[in-house]
């Protein structure tokens, strides 16, 4: 066996555990929270939200925009 596979193995093992331990520790958190046990990610586009009335057009763009309207 390779001089390293024992302490491959073991840090393995180490973060395995610290994986449970905290996906425990923060599920119980949220729980007392009245959360569910898993946080949840939302990606909202651009083109999926209306800009608000008070927001003019000519501010409205997409970063490949940026160089041509801001000069960079």
């Amino acid at each position: 066996m390779p001089d390293w596979m024992p302490s491959w193995g073991t840090t393995a093992l180490i973060s395995i555990a610290t994986s449970l331990i905290r996906d425990h520790l923060s599920g119980r958190i949220r729980h007392e929270m009245g959360k569910g046990p898993r946080a949840v990610a939302t990606v909202i586009d651009s083109q999926s939200v209306r800009a608000a009335e008070t927001v003019g057009r000519d501010s409205r763009c997409f970063p490949s925009e940026w160089p041509a309207i801001y000069g960079l």
